[in-house]
């Protein structure tokens, strides 16, 4: 018996990352953890160290203590929502990209409206089902710890960018949904995928699709400074500079959707309009998904995310290789994230790669506006 709960305390131990995970806050699931420890460990206090210890027959006192941590654990950190008898909520609706064009921003927005749910994992990538097939992908996500299948570890904070390819497990994520009319994610490898909208159609064929754009050139040297940022080095493969430009070619990738989803599916916002009057994109949106637009009103759509040049490469270089710039990010506080990125980042104008220029998006451009319906004139100035 007594071999049994101490591997029981081990095993607390070890999935206090899932209490975390199933928890409202960390703090309680800190106090959940806390008096399940203190019940089972109460089993192992010698009853002569006890001062005036009123003598109960057997163990029964002890077992009431195991008993009262249990109960007070379960209040704290119940456990996930069952889905038994009924169906499993599915996304349905889905920001698509382009990646770079504000969508972490509209993502964040959404989610702050009271009948939008919205992935607790902002980029699943569930649906991009070639990354699967590329064991680098899926080993270097496994290693960073952003790989969510079935044995994996608990994550105690999930993180913003999954590789999720299980469907089950991908499921889950929306296991917290409270009954919102909308419910979705936003992957930005699903625009740029070659399968996703397919695979999306085959799964939810009356899914609501938002496509944000941005000016192709702007687009790309902003991907471009994030990859800088990340520590990565851009090369001429097919992870460097011209996966790069591709990716803002919006033409083909937008026929793609066009070819398995009706038009009135799909939204279609201009990342300049998007930051010059966000109160209407935001309404648009809140129409386009089912919900009401009037109880939006006071959110507010902040420019999150942008790509800023880093002081020292080398120092980036290795934060990121090491992984030690994750691990920082989950322990500093905020505030000290925040005094650290002001001295971390540069100031000033960002450099504009040579090689990225108009004229390789001028066709494009073109079929993109026939495509959408916009006049994309601007875009060309």
């Amino acid at each position: 018996m007594r071999f049994f709960l101490v591997q029981c305390v081990a095993r607390v131990h070890a999935e206090g990352a899932l209490l975390r995970r199933i928890c409202v806050a960390d703090r309680a699931a800190f106090a959940a953890q806390a008096a399940l420890l203190i019940g089972l460990a109460y089993q192992f206090v010698p009853i002569d160290l006890i001062p005036n210890r009123i003598p109960v027959i057997g163990h029964a006192d002890e077992f009431a203590f195991l008993l009262s941590g249990l109960l007070v654990a379960r209040r704290l950190a119940p456990p996930p929502r069952r889905t038994f008898g009924r169906a499993r909520v599915v996304p349905n609706f889905f920001i698509v990209g382009a990646a770079r064009c504000g969508t972490t921003s509209l993502f964040d927005a959404l989610s702050a409206h009271p009948d939008v749910f919205c992935c607790p994992v902002k980029e699943p990538n569930h649906f991009a089902t070639e990354l699967r097939e590329r064991p680098w992908v899926m080993a270097s996500a496994r290693r960073r710890g952003v790989l969510i299948e079935p044995g994996s570890p608990a994550l105690s904070v999930l993180p913003r960018v999954a590789i999720t390819p299980d469907y089950d497990m991908y499921l889950r994520l929306f296991e917290d949904w409270a009954g919102q009319t909308a419910v979705g994610e936003a992957s930005t490898s699903y625009l740029f995928s070659p399968r996703a909208a397919a695979a999306i159609a085959q799964r939810q064929p009356h899914a609501r699709i938002i496509v944000v754009l941005r000016q192709p050139v702007e687009r790309a040297r902003s991907e471009i400074q994030m990859h800088a940022q990340l520590g990565r080095t851009l090369g001429d493969d097919e992870y460097g500079l011209p996966k790069t430009i591709r990716a803002s070619l919006y033409a083909p990738q937008i026929q793609r959707y066009l070819e398995v989803f009706a038009r009135e599916q799909i939204v279609f916002l201009l990342f300049e309009e998007m930051m010059a009057d966000p109160a209407a994109t935001l309404r648009a949106v809140f129409a386009h998904i089912g919900v009401d637009p009037a109880l939006g009103d006071g959110i507010v759509l902040r420019h999150h995310n942008q790509s800023r040049p880093v002081r020292f490469a080398w120092l980036n270089r290795l934060l990121f290789s090491s992984g030690l710039r994750d691990v920082l990010a989950h322990v500093l506080p905020r505030p000290v994230r925040r005094a650290i990125a002001s001295w971390y980042y540069a100031r000033g104008a960002r450099p504009r790669p040579p090689r990225v220029t108009l004229a390789m998006f001028h066709a494009d451009i073109a079929q993109t506006g026939r495509l959408i319906g916009r006049d994309l004139s601007h875009w060309l100035v």
